[in-house]
């Protein structure tokens, strides 16, 4: 996954293998070119701290935040916090019911909460998840249902009603940021 620019002016970011367990790191390289490993994935017994990790963000006290596809209580993933202290928390495992293998990194909304998105869930085809950076999962904001063909979804928010995707831009439709407000879409 591509690195981060963080607040200190570091640069974060993961790899799927390498390290010491062979299941990759969240890593650090100073501008002056130095190069850290602040994580081994896969350090937990059973990978209970999860592995293949997605791309990080950062919040303004130097936490960083990220996803693993793999691991966990369920093998289903992980949401995790490592703080500048490298105190490695996983603040969610996946169970199924909430989404399953998320497969791309977080997004830091302007309420604090993250948001992310699995490639399974309950219905079996992704959801879209809410999380605080203590670890209350909101349940999934939405579930992804199949309808005609595999990049065209239904989904439903609380509220919403059921509303049709199209072509995996979900995340372009008006109503899923009005829901998700104060969120600001880049």
């Amino acid at each position: 996954m591509p690195p981060i620019q963080a607040g200190n002016g570091n640069f974060y970011g993961t790899t799927s293998v390498g390290g010491k367990q062979g299941h990759g790191v969240v890593y650090e390289m100073t501008s002056a070119g130095t190069y850290n490993v602040r994580y081994d994935f896969c350090s937990q017994p059973a990978c209970a701290d999860g592995w293949k990790a997605n791309q990080l963000v950062a919040d303004a006290s130097g936490n960083l935040y990220g996803t693993t596809a793999v691991g966990g209580d369920y093998d289903y993933g992980t949401v995790f916090e490592l703080t500048p202290a490298d105190e490695y928390l996983v603040l969610h495992s996946f169970d199924g019911t909430d989404g399953r293998y998320p497969n791309a990194g977080l997004t830091l909304g302007n309420d604090g909460n993250l948001y992310g998105v699995t490639t399974r869930g309950a219905a079996d085809f992704g959801s879209i998840f809410q999380i605080t950076t203590a670890g209350v999962v909101h349940a999934a904001l939405c579930l992804l249902h199949p309808l005609r063909r595999r990049l065209h979804f239904s989904c439903s928010l609380p509220g919403y009603g059921r509303t049709s995707v199209r072509n995996n831009s979900i995340w372009r439709h008006s109503w899923l940021r009005q829901c998700l407000q104060p969120v600001e879409w880049a």
